[in-house]
């Protein structure tokens, strides 16, 4: 990757994180980051030290492990971005959460393995898997357009392969079915963002004063993802 690239996706990770931030603070749920998503944010760690690294979102409920990518492509190739994201889902579905230094397996009730993307992301990824996805969790996956199918299938083969690799055996058709009801795509958008700096209304001491509180928020989450830290609402 160009350091452009890597500036950019850097940069994102911190868009992403800000995003919550402002959520957390507000007390909403994050699901106002992305349909689906559950719990309300508690604290917000960047680059942990958990198979999906870039920002972890610890909710009242569970784990939101991100994958923060400004732009991705749906690529069957296996040395794609998207293989990438699919090895380190997979690597965090082995691993688990550990509450308390206690294992537990992933629960699509409290947890989720999340790709966020911009809106500068083909819809290939950014429609298509992200609905299917969520179709597929909801039971709702029955005659899938032709489209939203092939972005699943693509995206299982990486599971399929990346599973392989970790641990010399196939991946099971219920293990993959998991491993898909554990995973979301979402976009930050410019209206995503807006729902975020909107919900600190009830956060700020003078209504109006939401937007420069979003924007220091942004200056916070850059700081926190540049030396790997985060933190509660005390903390930020």
């Amino acid at each position: 990757m160009s350091g452009r690239g890597t500036a950019g996706g850097v940069v994102f990770q911190a868009e992403v994180g800000a995003a919550a931030a402002a959520l957390l603070l507000a007390e909403r749920a994050i699901s106002r980051l992305g349909p689906g998503l559950p719990g309300r944010p508690v604290r917000i760690l960047f680059e942990t030290p958990t198979a999906v690294d870039d920002v972890l979102v610890e909710t009242d409920v569970g784990i939101i492990y991100v994958q923060a990518k400004r732009t991705i492509a749906l690529s069957p190739n296996n040395k794609s971005e998207l293989a990438s994201v699919a090895d380190q889902f997979v690597r965090q579905y082995r691993d688990g959460v550990l509450v308390g230094g206690v294992r537990r397996d992933l629960d699509p009730t409290k947890d989720r393995l999340l790709l966020a993307v911009s809106d500068d992301t083909a819809g290939t990824i950014s429609r298509n898997l992200r609905e299917a996805l969520d179709r597929n969790r909801t039971g709702a996956s029955t005659a899938l357009p032709a489209d939203l199918i092939n972005a699943l299938q693509v995206f299982s083969n990486h599971l399929d392969r990346e599973w392989k690799a970790a641990t010399g055996q196939e991946l099971s058709a219920e293990e993959r079915q998991n491993i898909l009801r554990l995973c979301s795509v979402t976009i930050l958008s410019d209206t995503a963002k807006q729902l975020a700096i909107e919900a600190l209304r009830d956060a700020v001491e003078t209504v109006g004063d939401e937007a420069a509180a979003y924007g220091s928020l942004e200056l916070w989450a850059a700081k926190a993802q540049a030396g790997g830290v985060g933190g509660d609402a005390a903390a930020i």
